[in-house]
């Protein structure tokens, strides 16, 4: 059996490519507490530079590989750039590895070179890390890759990533009875305009949020337009940044996460981490992170079921969605990224040839 010294053997690893959400960075940071430097490689034409030019890294860890622009012809370049720089580090034999966030890309644009890209990305790596144990089975049925290499390492919580915040500093946040939120990304897919329109069906004390960057002119214009008759809904449109953020979070009493499907997310996590109730369907990965002791369920296919979650959620005192609000958080401390990272690092060493 190695010794421990020789299985903590410093580590250089490329990341690629990066994000706006503080989970590349976090990872970075666990990674490093591991004895693995990571440097970050953001773009399809800086990729295969590092593939043709760089020194050899010990791994290459892969997040988001979609090569989808609007522009069809500029698709296929960072296609090709990106697929180019994969085969060139097989050749050199670096071991490389993908964290699935998607099983696709969710924008209906170009989405045969989206799925051609993954199915060939499945083919190069060495292995893949996923945020639920049921997305196993979807990964090895969609890409092809076979369970023993495929490992379950969570979402970690954003405790070092959430300025501190009392939600209660800020009364101009705050309306009369239950505050619903809804932040992150505006598409089609999050089911936002049937939040709006099943949130405008309460009757009693409440306020939604809805905070995010809508996808495209048109998702705005939809959001906009289902929101104006109903002066309870305010709407926070554009990219949040995090101190904003934090206070919207703080503010609110639930966080409503309306799905119509989900492979993995990170406003979940951070929505427990802030401490807050969630409403969400109880679809794909979701009854790993959250139970009932802080979340209001509803079955996905139910088209009622939303909104009694809503009326569920509004039907209980301020008291009580503190206290599960308390479960939440307790439940975001498990993921924790120390032992995330440590996983990951350990992952790395098994197919390392460093």
């Amino acid at each position: 059996m190695e010794s421990l010294r020789s299985s903590t053997k410093p580590l250089q690893a490329i990341q690629y490519s990066d994000s706006l959400n503080p989970y590349t960075r976090l990872l970075r940071h666990a990674l490093s507490e591991h004895g693995v430097a990571v440097r970050v490689v953001a773009t399809p034409q800086g990729f295969l530079y590092a593939a043709l030019m760089g020194q050899r890294p010990d791994v290459i860890h892969l997040h988001w590989v979609h090569p989808i622009s609007r522009n069809l012809l500029l698709s296929l370049a960072k296609f090709w750039l990106f697929q180019t720089g994969l085969i060139v580090f097989r050749l050199r034999r670096v071991p490389i590895f993908w964290t699935v966030h998607n099983l696709e890309f969710h924008e209906k644009k170009h989405r045969w070179l989206d799925r051609l890209n993954n199915r060939l990305v499945a083919r190069k790596v060495n292995a893949v890390f996923v945020h639920g144990l049921n997305a196993i089975p979807l990964v090895e049925a969609t890409l092809g890759i076979s369970a023993p290499r495929i490992y379950h390492t969570p979402h970690g919580n954003y405790v070092d990533a959430i300025p501190q915040i009392d939600g209660n500093s800020f009364p101009e946040m705050r309306g009369a009875g239950t505050n619903f939120l809804y932040f992150g990304a505006v598409r089609p897919y999050k089911g936002v305009l049937n939040l709006i329109e099943q949130f405008r069906r309460l009757e009693g004390a409440a306020t939604l949020t809805i905070a995010g960057d809508p996808q495209g002119a048109e998702m705005r214009r939809q959001v906009e337009e289902a929101a104006r008759p109903d002066r309870r809904i305010r709407l926070k449109l554009g990219f949040l940044p995090d101190e904003e953020l934090a206070q919207v979070i703080f503010a609110c009493d639930v966080v409503v996460l309306p799905f119509k499907e989900v492979f993995t997310s990170g406003s979940l996590v951070m929505a427990i981490t802030c401490g807050k109730p969630v409403v969400v369907p109880n679809v794909g990965f979701i009854g790993e992170y959250v139970d009932k002791s802080c979340a209001f369920f509803y079955e996905a296919n139910d088209d009622e079921g939303l909104f009694k979650a809503l009326k569920a959620a509004l039907e209980t005192d301020l008291n009580q969605l503190a206290q599960k609000g308390d479960h939440a958080r307790a439940l975001s401390m498990k993921l924790d990224w120390k032992v995330i990272g440590g996983k990951i690092a350990e992952v790395y060493r098994a197919y390392s040839h460093h």
